[in-house]
């Protein structure tokens, strides 16, 4: 009679610690199941660079108030460089290459960093070397109540 009584009150006190091991232990397996999960893989994105050559070749119509914008995307150091003119010496334009994340300054009339500015002229050269990121090429006729032909041949080397 002792010793069925001895076995009884030595699982009733040894009950929650094996309790409290058994939940430390579900838990560590659940916690490393869920570690070691892998992610689902993340979507390539590719991206696409601006190759050296042409950026702009021949004619290009800038309505009036308004600007026309070519992006460049470098992974490398470039330089840009080309002429442009209007079709005469009383149409101006404004030349502007500018950062990406600059336009919305710019367009706001606010203080803005330029890589390169000709101011409105009828005709012009650029040459800047750009480091690598987003720039946007901008042909500007914001200031002008009638459209612009511009004539330009500007490269990416």
């Amino acid at each position: 009679m002792f010793k069925k009584l001895g076995t009884e009150r030595s699982i009733w006190i040894w009950r929650w610690p094996l309790i409290a091991v058994a939940v430390l232990a579900a838990l560590t397996v659940i916690q490393l199941i869920r570690v070691n999960n892998k992610p689902p893989p993340a979507p390539t994105v590719t991206r696409s660079y601006t190759p050296s050559g042409q950026l702009v070749s021949g004619d290009i119509q800038v309505a009036a108030s308004d600007y026309h914008a070519t992006r460049i995307d470098l992974n490398r150091r470039a330089k840009i460089s080309g002429a442009f003119r209007t079709s005469d010496l009383k149409s101006t334009v404004a030349v502007f290459v500018i950062k990406e994340s600059e336009l919305e300054a710019w367009k706001g009339n606010l203080k803005f960093e330029q890589e390169t500015r000709t101011g409105y002229v009828p005709g012009g050269k650029i040459n800047p070397v750009l480091a690598p990121g987003t720039y946007l090429l901008i042909f500007d006729n914001r200031h002008n109540e009638t459209p612009r032909t511009v004539k330009a041949e500007i490269a990416l080397e």
